[in-house]
């Protein structure tokens, strides 16, 4: 009775109400429980007390940076292209920088396209902006002028900083969207000068730049404008910081793969929350001055989170402008990092590395990835290969959406269950829903739409109608199909969308893509709909066999297997109607499975087949 008065009597009745429902699932106190994960919250047994009463306190992400790192201002926390720099570096280069753009004349809540890649001057950028009280949209650099301007004209922002590669497409771009200035930035700027080989490179893009008319020159590769217009010379030194009541901090943008396109306004809260949250995921392992390599992009939520936590957290940062997919093995195999970020599709191309095998990863504590769900022999397989590596532990799978800041639940290596994506984080919730009403919760085990509330929920799109699309009530709905154990793990079964009616029956794509990838032979399938002149619609699998099997001439084989499976386990109409055992997956520049591309190829491919047979 003591400790559930003290629960009581706690100031903040959600927390009282957490800890109430932590002591019940760690057995401290017996109560009653509903069979309802989203109101038994048995994960809370995961972490400590501190964990779930502990908030960041109302900061910027200029401000909860600047706490974390000043007090060690020669720590070094960036190594980029062989220049290390420091603590105290990083933040004299923002303050330099928001001086830069208050002089430009950029205001609080003026909006401000970031079209950078990894880069020393993305971090300056980003935290500037956040400091003033300015808003970062941060853009694909490698969108075209059409896409470019579109997300220019729908966050309607006044100034423009880009990498030199994007220079072509912004002065086309700056002919149709008005903007007050742009900037346009090299890599090389803040590469290291001990290389010959960074300074012939630098040379030579200095004259390229010159010749294409991008910027004059100068020697250190400074900001460079391409175009300066509208400029407010009467903009004052001494701007003053006027802060959104919302909180907004920045604006990304969705892959737009499965749905609309679609601009999310994220919080300075959110990212610091998501930040302080992995406390209780890394630190029994993580420490500062670990090294950590993370090649993912700032204009993903994903990457932005990681950037912001290697940061805060003091980790040594390998941080790379650009790594093509096959060359991610071997520059992990030469950094040899503690901690390796990624999607699943850089730990694929990554087992191709003969650098890799040679080398191991003896000293990596932590890999990472996310960004879509893993097949369970992927899983088995990924950490079999990177455990044979010396990896100490299994793979972490995070899993979350842009609209959740990134990560909202990660499987913790071996403290979570194999085909798993771990727990909700502390203050997060997870609930699970009917698929036909949408409105039920279901209980432990049971199928259902994933929701997902809480303090790193998103404060919307910039399309009101769009937010309105995915919010019930307090609930963000992600549209996955999920279910959770009593133990408060989240398994991810598939996606709702992916669905479609065959005849009068809906096939359930990811069960499809289940079954397919349950036997030994194969390392992944993925399934699309092609249309059907009797039942609308029927299902084409892309199959792909394992690697060390392809070649041989056992597709006939295999494919009598599937036959088989298929038969056994799904309905007649769920059964693939065509095979593709030859056509590479395609994936996004986000590392995710573009299933839109793979459905309009494969409807090519049958429609082509359909013409050869009339003939």
């Amino acid at each position: 009775m003591k400790n559930l008065l003290r629960f009581r009597d706690y100031e903040d009745e959600k927390v009282a109400r957490k800890l109430y429902l932590r002591a019940l699932a760690t057995g401290e106190l017996e109560g009653p429980l509903t069979g309802k994960p989203s109101i038994d919250m048995p994960w809370l047994a995961q972490y400590p007390e501190e964990a779930i009463t502990y908030q960041v306190p109302k900061q910027t992400m200029y401000e909860y940076l600047k706490n974390c790192i000043q007090d060690e201002p020669d720590r070094i926390l960036v190594n980029y292209l062989g220049n290390e720099i420091t603590a105290g570096e990083i933040l004299e280069n923002i303050d330099k920088t928001a001086e830069y753009f208050k002089q430009l004349g950029v205001r609080s809540k003026d909006r401000v396209a970031i079209d950078l890649p990894g880069m020393p001057e993305t971090i300056y950028s980003l935290y500037a902006l956040n400091k003033i009280g300015a808003i970062p949209v941060n853009i694909d650099p490698r969108l075209n002028a059409e896409s470019l301007k579109r997300d220019l004209e729908v966050t309607q922002c006044k100034f423009f900083v880009g990498i030199d590669m994007v220079s072509s497409v912004i002065q086309e771009v700056s002919k149709k969207y008005p903007l007050k200035d742009i900037r346009i930035v090299s890599p090389l700027r803040s590469a290291s000068n001990s290389s010959l080989k960074i300074k012939l490179a630098k040379g030579l893009s200095t004259m390229k730049e010159i010749k294409d008319g991008n910027f004059s020159f100068n020697r250190d590769h400074k900001y460079g404008a391409i175009r300066i217009s509208n400029i407010d010379e009467h903009f004052l030194s001494s701007h003053d910081v006027v802060r959104e009541d919302n909180d907004l901090s920045m604006i990304i943008f969705t892959g737009g793969t499965t749905g609309v396109h679609k601009g999310v306004k994220l919080t300075n809260y959110g990212f610091n929350q998501t930040v302080y949250d992995h406390n209780y995921i890394v630190d029994d392992v993580v420490n500062p001055g670990d090294t950590i390599y993370n090649p993912l992009p700032t204009f993903m939520s994903y990457g932005m989170t990681t950037l912001h936590l290697a940061l805060c957290k003091k980790l040594y940062m390998y941080l790379v402008p650009d790594v093509p997919l096959d060359k991610f093995g071997d520059e992990i195999a030469r950094i040899q990092p503690n901690i390796i970020y990624g999607g699943p599709i850089h730990y694929k191309r990554a087992k191709e590395s003969e650098l890799l095998r040679e080398k191991g990863l003896p000293d990596t504590k932590i890999i990472v990835t996310g960004g879509e769900k893993v097949g369970l022999n992927e899983e088995k397989e990924n950490n079999e290969f990177y455990s044979s590596l010396g990896v100490h532990d299994e793979f972490f799978n995070g899993f979350g959406s842009t609209e959740m800041h990134g990560p909202a639940s990660v499987k913790v290596g071996r403290k979570h269950s194999l085909g798993s994506v771990g727990s909700p984080f502390p203050h997060i919730v997870a609930k699970i829903c009917d698929l036909e009403s949408g409105e039920k919760e279901l209980s432990y085990g049971q199928d259902g739409e994933l929701l997902w509330s809480g303090d790193t929920k998103m404060l919307g799109y910039l399309d009101d109608n769009e937010t309105n699309k995915v919010m019930r009530g307090e609930w963000f709905v992600t549209g996955d199909i999920a279910h959770m154990n009593k133990n408060g793990e989240l398994f991810i079964t598939g996606r709702k969308k992916r669905q479609f009616v065959s005849g009068v029956d809906n096939v359930y794509i990811p069960e499809v893509e289940n079954v397919i990838e349950s036997i030994p032979e194969i390392e992944k399938c993925v399934v699309v709909s092609v249309n059907d002149e009797e039942l609308r619609k029927v299902p084409y699998a892309y199959v792909v066999m394992k690697e060390n099997l392809q070649g041989q001439g056992l597709e006939g084989i295999v494919e009598e297997k599937i036959k088989d499976e298929v038969a056994k386990k799904l309905s007649q109409t769920s059964i693939p109607r065509y095979y593709d055992y030859t056509s590479p997956l395609k994936y996004t520049g986000h590392g995710k499975v573009d299933f839109v591309t793979m459905e309009k190829d494969a409807e090519e491919k049958v429609m082509a087949s359909q013409k050869v047979n009339r003939k």
